[in-house]
This record gives structure tokens, sequence and C-alpha cells, in this order.
């Protein structure tokens, strides 16, 4: 396809400095957006269309979905494949718009979507509770689930999957989150697979979630 790129190449293009943060404020945010991988090798990345091989194992941290129910992406993936982004409600632009975009993948993919489920873990857990996170998701589609716990529960994930999330303190106890703008693509045994880009084109991000099906065929 062009865009599958071994681990050790995505490794050296981390060294070349071909990698760059995101932010959720579009007047600050790189042309490149970065993605995250469970590995302590690779650090925050985009490779904007690429998948990873081979796949890299995930990190065991185990968060609680809107539901109250624990929630671990190795456990997840092991009956569906996942779509896997971390934001915040009070996100101005980066999180809206990749919702949307997920609601359009899984509408352009219909039935070829029926193992795919997409979890959407805050970055700000203190302002996102459960109930707000589940009415952030739901407008968006059944297959997106919302997943929070506790502050220091949602750092370790965010740090174990290598993801930028950052506070920005604005006009008094105001605040805004930079944080990964890239989904995820995790595989049937829990693997990382790669990414989509923020704002990725239709077709290639349909094309890699295509792909990450055909493996569980």
């Amino acid at each position: 396809m062009g865009y599958r790129v071994p681990a050790l190449l995505a490794f050296l293009l981390v060294l070349t400095g071909c990698f760059a943060g995101s932010s959720s404020n579009p007047s600050t945010r790189p042309a490149a957006q970065s993605a995250a991988t469970p590995s302590s090798s690779l650090r925050p990345a985009e490779l904007n269309g690429t998948l990873l091989d081979p796949p890299l194992p995930p990190p065991a941290q185990t968060l609680n979905d809107t539901a109250g129910r624990r929630f671990s992406i190795a456990a997840s993936s092991r009956t569906e494949l996942t779509l896997l982004f971390f934001g915040y409600t009070h996100c101005p632009d980066v999180c809206p718009t990749t919702m949307g975009e997920m609601t359009g993948w899984f509408a352009d993919l219909g039935d070829e979507a029926d193992t795919l489920k997409a979890f959407f873990v805050t970055v700000d857990p203190e302002r996102d509770t459960p109930e707000i996170l589940d009415g952030y998701v739901s407008w968006v589609s059944d297959r997106v689930t919302g997943v929070t716990g506790k502050p220091e529960e949602v750092a370790k994930m965010v740090k174990a999957w290598k993801v930028l999330a950052e506070k920005v303190p604005g006009q008094g106890s105001d605040y805004t989150m930079n944080h990964t703008a890239s989904v995820f693509l995790v595989n049937a045994e829990g693997g990382f697979e790669g990414t989509i880009a923020y704002q990725e084109a239709t077709p290639t991000a349909i094309a890699k979630i295509r792909k990450l099906l055909g493996k569980a065929a």
C-alpha cells in the first residue's frame, strides 16, 4: 500500500526529527500531528499514513468506561478491533473534528466495521466525569465508548502510551489541553498497528482500517 513501515524505520525517523507534537490550538498546531506508541523505544510520533510492522504490544493499564466497567485496551481488543483516541470534552477543534471523522468512517465501512469498536480516553479527568464524557461521545455513535478514571490512573495510561497531554493555563481557573491528535489502530491481539493522522485523507484512513479488519478475517 506504500504506507507500511518497519518499527525500526519509525525509530530512525524519530531520531532524525521527523515527528512533532500536537496541540488543540490550531494556531500553534504543527503541520505533523503527534501519534504515540506503547513502546519505550518510540517517542510520541506521527507517521501520517503508516502501519507498524511488526505491531507493538499494548500496555496493561486499566481505567473505567462511562458505565463504570473496568477497561483495558488489551482485554477489549480480544473481542473487537479497536480505534483508540485520547482527547477531552472541552477541546475546541481536534476532538470534535476527529469524532465527526469517526462517524464518517463507520458510515463508509458499513457492515465491514461490525467487529470495530472505538474508545475515547479523556486526558482531562478532572472535568470529564463519566456522565459528561458519555453525553459527549453518545452523539457520535453507539460504537464509541468514553473512558476515564482517577487522575492518577489516567496519567498512567497516558504515560504508558507515550501520549502528549499537557495543561495550558487560560484565564482564571480555565485551561485547555495540548494532546496527541492521532487515532491509534489496535489489532485483535491487542497490538498497536499504527495511526490515522489528524484530518488524514478519508481514503487513506479507510484503507488503514480495512487493512486492520483484514487481519482479523
